[in-house]
C-alpha cells in the first residue's frame, strides 16, 4: 500500500496541476479518472487476494466416506502426512502457512498468503491492474521525466522533480518486473 500511496500522492499533488495547464481541465479529469479506476481495481484485488483463504481440502475422514459412497470399487485417497487432510491432485502442503492448499500455485511473500484455487483470480487480476496502473503512470509522467532528464530548463521545484523521477522509476521497475516474471 505504501508504494501505491506514494505514487498516488506524487501524481495528484505534483503531476496533475502542470498536466491540467498543458492539456486542459476536462482532458486532465478524464486521464485522472482512468488512473483512479486502475488504482481502485488494483487495491481491491490486492486486498481480496490477501484476505481470501487459498482453499483448504476437506477433512480426510469426511472425504473418505464421500469417496466410498460414490465409488463401486475401494479407492483409498491420499492423506497429507503433516496436517492429516485429504490430499487431492495438485494439493501441496505449504511450509510457511502450515496448511495444505488445493491447486497451490505458490506462497507469495507480498501477500503473506498462498495463492491457490480460491484466490488465484484475485491474484491474477491484481497483477494485471498493477501492470496497467504502472504503465499508465509511466506514460503520463514520462513527459515530465523526459523534461527533467534531457532538458535543462529546470521546470518545477526540486520536490516536483524528485517526486516525478522517483514515481516514474518505481512504476517502470515494477512494470519491468511484472513483464519479465509474468512471461514464465
Amino acid at each position: 500500500y505504501s508504494l501505491q500511496g506514494f505514487v498516488t500522492y506524487a501524481y495528484f499533488w505534483h503531476a496533475v496541476p502542470p498536466l491540467c495547464e498543458t492539456v486542459g481541465v476536462p482532458t486532465c479529469s478524464a486521464i485522472s479518472s482512468v488512473g483512479v479506476f486502475l488504482l481502485m481495481n488494483a487495491l481491491y484485488n490486492y486486498t481480496k487476494a490477501i484476505f481470501t483463504p487459498a482453499g483448504l481440502p476437506p477433512p480426510f475422514e469426511k472425504a473418505q466416506l464421500e469417496l466410498m459412497e460414490l465409488s463401486e470399487k475401494q479407492i483409498t485417497p491420499r492423506q497429507c502426512s503433516k496436517c492429516k487432510l485429504l490430499k487431492p491432485p495438485r494439493a501441496h502442503h505449504c511450509s510457511v502457512c502450515g496448511v495444505c492448499v488445493m491447486k497451490m500455485d505458490h506462497h507469495c511473500p507480498w501477500l503473506n498468503n498462498c495463492v491457490g484455487i480460491a484466490n488465484y483470480r484475485y491474484f491474477f487480476l491484481f497483477l494485471f491492474f498493477l501492470a496497467q496502473a504502472c504503465l499508465f503512470i509511466d506514460v503520463v509522467l514520462g513527459i515530465f521525466f523526459y523534461d527533467i532528464i534531457f532538458t535543462f530548463g529546470r521546470r518545477g521545484t526540486r520536490s516536483f522533480r524528485n517526486y516525478i523521477m522517483m514515481s516514474f522509476m518505481i512504476c517502470a521497475s515494477i512494470f519491468a518486473a511484472l513483464c519479465l516474471l509474468g512471461g514464465f
